[in-house]
């Protein structure tokens, strides 16, 4: 539990961790793959910290980063910039 905020962080990243395991399984390897931190301690804390301590949106928003990253990013680790533009041209 956090003297700040009162909120017992451990047991909120057990959930989210919980949470993305539940619904992705691969969630880990999409992030590490793409160049990201992936399912770390200090990398779930931030997007719960972002999330205002509510797991089930931390969830949702890593889910769909992950997601992106993937598309968008892939393995080479930077955006492929002609995707990118392809992508704004359909909006």
């Amino acid at each position: 539990m956090t003297a700040k905020t009162g909120v017992d962080e451990a047991s909120l990243v057990d959930q989210l961790r919980a949470l993305l395991e539940a619904s992705d399984a691969r969630i880990d390897e999409l992030l590490t793959s793409c160049g990201e931190e992936g399912l770390t301690q200090p990398n779930l804390l931030r997007w719960l910290r972002d999330r205002h301590h509510n797991p089930a949106a931390a969830a949702k928003s890593l889910t769909e980063h992950a997601a992106w990253r993937s598309e968008f990013v892939g393995t080479a680790g930077r955006l492929d910039e002609a995707r990118v533009g392809a992508a704004d041209d359909a909006c």
